[in-house]
């Protein structure tokens, strides 16, 4: 929208600067009149340049911003995203960030960095395999605890009884009487086509009409009959 509204603007000024320029007369300093003269048409040109000029100054000033904030993302962050071993930017992040300070190392001697935690997840691995937790705390804590047995209890405690009965032995033996009678050999299908042409052999609208038209035939005492 604001571009479609300065290119009309820009068209404007052009229009009116050439109009004046092509068809108005000197300007004439006895009279001091300067409507429509060519003084007028040089300011509508100027104009229509000026406003050129800024709206490309910033399209271009945006732009170049958008570049420049395009570039220095893809080196600062992606670029060191894809290569975490080899970028300084890692290297530097790794000697300032102490993760064990966080998190206790795990007890296989693993490195344990962020360069190391970004490299495990691009090959898939879990956050529970990277912190190495099978052979470290949560190893212990899964001891400590019993976990195992008290998983094994619980589920030994979860007993679902309820009294409501879905379907009674008597509807069950008549469903399977039902399934084994003649009924089962019957082609339902057939009257498809039936159904589709006419459910009665009356044209109930030709029963209607006639019903109507006998209604109106009979005498205003017959009111309620008619109704």
């Amino acid at each position: 929208l604001v571009v479609s509204l300065v290119l009309v603007v820009v068209l404007f000024c052009l229009a009116v600067g050439l109009l004046c320029g092509y068809c108005g007369h000197r300007p004439d300093p006895l009279y001091n009149d300067d409507c429509c003269d060519k003084g007028t048409a040089s300011r509508f040109l100027m104009l229509g340049v000026w406003v050129m000029f800024l709206t490309f100054s910033g399209i271009v000033v945006i732009t170049l911003a958008y570049m420049l904030t395009g570039s220095i993302t893809d080196r600062a962050v992606c670029t060191p995203l894809h290569n975490t071993n080899s970028d300084p930017t890692f290297a530097l992040l790794d000697s300032l960030v102490n993760i064990t300070s966080i998190f206790n190392p795990p007890p296989s001697n693993k490195q344990l960095n962020l360069s190391t935690i970004i490299s495990e997840c691009h090959r898939n691995k879990s956050i529970y395999e990277v912190l190495d937790l099978e052979s470290g705390s949560m190893l212990e804590y899964t001891q400590k605890f019993n976990l195992p047995d008290k998983v094994r209890q619980l589920s030994d405690s979860i007993v679902l009884s309820s009294n409501i009965v879905i379907i009674t032995p008597a509807a069950e033996q008549q469903l399977r009487a039902l399934a084994a009678s003649p009924l089962n050999t019957i082609d339902l299908t057939m009257y498809t086509a039936v159904l589709n042409d006419k459910i009665t052999s009356i044209d109930l609208l030709q029963m209607a009409s006639a019903l109507n038209h006998t209604a109106l035939k009979l005498p205003p005492s017959q009111e309620n009959v008619r109704i």
